[in-house]
């Protein structure tokens, strides 16, 4: 086991053969070349309206987004997936027009040692609320007023009352 002090670094290497005790002296260079640091975002979404089709999402962003993995494509080679089968891009982007797990192999080709690093991410597809509705549930007179609503499509729905807060529920009380 051996640590290096800089890089390059030139060190000498004996082997002794233990029957005859003659030995050979030689140098080794040691040369570190870092794996490339793949930068992703934790996961992406993937905004669709009711017919599959990309939309902008509710900040404007673009629509599929795109993976872009951070690295040069003069000094990498790229190999990507989704859910572990192979796609055709060979580039340091892409654009994510489905939904699932896209993990990426970067190469470095600059020093010709070809370290590698493989990352993943998430792309979770979403839409606006296919069928929507809300209607008040208690009496006309009831001490306590509430509203229920109700949305269903592709995603996870929350629910606001005016300008209230959030929430997951789409039960309103003391309305």
């Amino acid at each position: 086991s051996y640590i290096n002090t800089s890089n390059p670094q030139v060190i000498w290497a004996r082997v002794t053969n233990t029957d005859t005790g003659c030995f050979a002296i030689t140098t080794v260079t040691l040369e570190v070349s870092p794996l490339p640091v793949i930068t992703l975002e934790d996961s992406y979404r993937l905004c669709v309206d009711e017919f599959g089709n990309p939309i902008q999402n509710e900040s404007g962003e673009s629509s599929p987004p795109v993976i872009n993995t951070g690295l040069s494509d003069l000094d990498h080679t790229f190999e990507w997936f989704l859910n572990g089968s192979p796609l055709p891009e060979t580039t340091s982007s892409i654009v994510a027009r489905a939904g699932g797990t896209y993990t990426v192999i970067a190469t470095e080709t600059t020093s010709g040692l070809g370290c590698s690093a493989e990352a993943s991410t998430t792309v979770t597809v979403s839409s606006p609320p296919t069928t929507f509705s809300a209607e008040v549930i208690s009496n006309a007179f009831a001490e306590d007023h509430q509203i229920q609503a109700e949305a269903s499509g592709l995603g996870v729905y929350f629910f606001q009352l005016d300008d209230g807060p959030l929430q997951e529920s789409g039960l309103f009380t003391n309305v």
